[in-house]
């Protein structure tokens, strides 16, 4: 069985990451276990401790196990990585996905020295990591699968959408934008719908996963790695 794990800020990003491996993979072909970490921290004030997440699925004849993790905020990520990266080469896992916003807690010109801070001290000797920054939020991968908006509310058209609020979702570059989960609230709010990061199973349910995986790549750079690294994971050979 082959395995990777990935760490992620929060429920949103655990929930849409579940569910876009389960939406290209082969049917029963992958065992995803979900764990959320806390406690810890630069304090050590508290142990840490990890919780499963929803039902506990026994193992039985799959290809391929991936275990996401929900680390609790963003500024976590990349140190539960380290953390839980001897353990995990030790099991057998063969490569590790980090996730993360960017703001609020970093600028865009920041980004370069984010990307410096998030590697240092990993151990080059241990399973390959991959960090993923989701300019400047993962609620622009949301903006730029713009088809969910109609299933939100039929009227939330992509011209409606740009008649209300100035921009084009056809055209708009999501990584440019500042705030994104605001733009997803604004939107919404066009026809009295909500966005909370906390809540966003109903945007996880909407999503067009094979439009993300099959044609995003190119538009959004940031979910064309991960869809990589997903697709190399699911074939054959080494991630």
């Amino acid at each position: 069985m082959r395995k990777i794990a990935f760490f992620v800020e929060g429920n949103t990003e655990m929930l849409f990451v579940e569910r876009l491996i389960e939406q290209v993979a082969e049917a029963n072909s992958v065992h995803i276990t979900k764990r959320r970490i806390s406690g810890g921290g630069k304090s050590g004030k508290y142990p840490v401790s990890f919780t499963e997440v929803g039902a506990v699925k026994e193992v039985t004849s799959e290809e391929f196990f991936v275990l996401i993790y929900d680390c609790g905020n963003d500024a976590l990520v990349a140190e539960r990585i380290k953390r839980e990266h001897p353990t995990l080469t030790a099991a057998g896992y063969e490569k590790i996905v980090g996730i993360r916003d960017v703001r609020p807690d970093f600028k865009r010109e920041e980004v370069p020295r984010l990307e410096r801070v998030m590697r240092m001290y990993l151990k080059t000797s241990l399973a390959p990591v991959v960090f993923i920054l989701s300019v400047m939020e993962v609620e622009a991968w949301f903006l730029a699968e713009f088809s969910h908006f109609e299933k939100i509310h039929p009227d939330l058209t992509v011209e409606f959408i740009q008649q209300q609020l100035g921009f084009d979702l056809r055209s708009l570059d999501v990584s440019t934008r500042e705030h994104p989960a605001k733009d997803l609230l604004d939107i919404y709010s066009l026809r009295g719908e909500e966005y909370k990061k906390s809540k966003a199973i109903n945007t996880i349910e909407h999503l067009d996963y094979a439009r993300m995986y099959y044609e995003m790549g190119g538009m959004v750079p940031s979910v064309g790695v991960l869809c990589r690294e997903i697709d190399q994971f699911l074939t054959t050979g080494q991630a």
